[in-house]
C-alpha cells in the first residue's frame, strides 16, 4: 500500500464559486457562474441546491435546474468540490421563475 505523507494532504476548502446569475422561464432556471479555485488539489464538481436541498452536482459552470413552478421565487446556491471531497461556502442567488411567457404580436 502506498500512503500519502499527512503533509500532502489538503485540508483547504476551495474558494467560493462567484458571479451566480440565473436565466428563468416557466418552470426553470439556467444558473451559470464562474469558475472556482483550489491550487492545491483542483476543483472536481460543484453542487446545486435549491430552497437548501441538494439538486444536482455538475462539472462545468453551468446547470438547468428543472421542474420549477411558474412565478415562484427560490433560493439557489452553488458550492465547489475539491479533488480532496471539501466544499467551498455556498454562492447565494435569490431568483423567480416567469409568471407567463411573452407572445408578441406584429
Amino acid at each position: 500500500m502506498i500512503f500519502k505523507p499527512v503533509s500532502d494532504t489538503d485540508t483547504t476548502r476551495p474558494l467560493m464559486p462567484d458571479a451566480l446569475a440565473g436565466q428563468p422561464t416557466l418552470s426553470t432556471m439556467l444558473l451559470s457562474w464562474n469558475a472556482s479555485v483550489d491550487p492545491q488539489s483542483g476543483i472536481k464538481q460543484y453542487k446545486v441546491y435549491v430552497d437548501g436541498i441538494p439538486n444536482q452536482t455538475v462539472t462545468t459552470t453551468r446547470a438547468m435546474v428543472t421542474d420549477l413552478q411558474k412565478g415562484t421565487a427560490y433560493q439557489f446556491e452553488v458550492s465547489a468540490v475539491n479533488t480532496a471531497e471539501l466544499e467551498s461556502g455556498k454562492a447565494v442567488l435569490n431568483a423567480s421563475t416567469s409568471v407567463s411567457r411573452c407572445i408578441y404580436a406584429l
